[in-house]
Formats: C-alpha cells, structure tokens, sequence
C-alpha cells in the first residue's frame, strides 16, 4: 500500500492505477461492481469514496505474489471466451473488467504482460485496436486450450516413472 495515512483514493487515482476510464471507476461504484467503494448521491451530486486497503486488496498489491494463486487453465479459458465475446458484441467496458480479474490472478510473467497489453488496446477508442484484441484473445484461447488438452493427456497417461 502506498501511504498508510492515506484515507481515500481519488476516481482519477484509481482510474490510472487500473487502467481504466474515471467513468469506468464511477459507474462501478455507482452499480455496486467494484468491491473497493461507495458512491453516495446528494440531489443531482454524486461523491465517491474509495477505501486503499480495498482498493489495493482489490488490485492484489497487498499480497506478495508467491500468494497469489495462479488461475486454472480450465478458468483462463472460460475467461478469454467472455472477454472475447464481449469484444466482438462491443461491450468493451465489461470486457475490460473481466480482463483486470484475469490479470489479477495471473502468476506466468509472459502471459500477464500479454494480458496487460490487451488492456491497453481496450483502453484505446479506436474500434481496429478492439479487432487486433479480438484476435489476439483467439491466439491465446487456441493455446490455452492446447495447453488444457496436454494436462489431460498426461493425466491419462500417467508415466511409468512415477510410480513406485
């Protein structure tokens, strides 16, 4: 966490930190998505309030990242196919946020940055940005399935030399 006196994280803040839009940051307070806050509205005035530790539990920086448990390759691949069909219905804002949890829990270097870098082109307006994610998402659904049918198969196949 960065200062233990801080007592809330502003929207743009939090905007940066996550890479998302300050409408992103209110509108998931507004709608109660985003675990780390409140949105309270006076007359026409909305004011938001953004705890750190949650905000930092919520972004997995509290915790060294040898306790972060690796997502499954069976959830990565449930995850790509959301995040991908939200893509390619242009329903980029709740692709983004499918993505952050997928990223959140993404312990392999490579793959987080690969990740990351999806992100940014989501964060991007321009809709060839979104279409080069769309196909990235499908390169990265191909492999995790392959990777997934290559744990089956060792499974069914257990090798001689590990048994006893």
């Amino acid at each position: 966490m960065e200062d233990d006196k801080e007592k809330k994280i502003s929207v743009e803040k939090a905007a940066k930190l996550m890479n998302v839009s300050k409408e992103y940051i209110r509108m998931g307070l507004i709608q109660k998505r985003l675990p780390f806050g409140t949105a309270v509205r006076k007359s026409t005035v909305w004011t938001y309030h953004i705890s750190p530790k949650l905000f930092y539990d919520y972004l997995g920086k509290n915790k060294p990242n040898n306790e972060l448990k690796d997502v499954s390759t069976y959830t990565k691949i449930e995850l790509l196919k959301y995040i991908k069909q939200f893509v390619g219905n242009k329903k980029i804002e709740i692709a983004k946020i499918f993505l952050i949890q997928l990223i959140k829990y993404t312990n392999n270097e490579i793959t987080f940055n690969e990740l990351n870098e999806l992100l940014n082109c989501l964060n991007k307006k321009d809709e060839i940005y979104h279409k080069v994610v769309y196909e990235k998402l499908e390169e990265l659904l191909a492999k995790s399935e392959e990777e997934l049918s290559l744990i089956f198969k060792a499974q069914d196949n257990p090798s001689t030399e590990d048994t006893f």
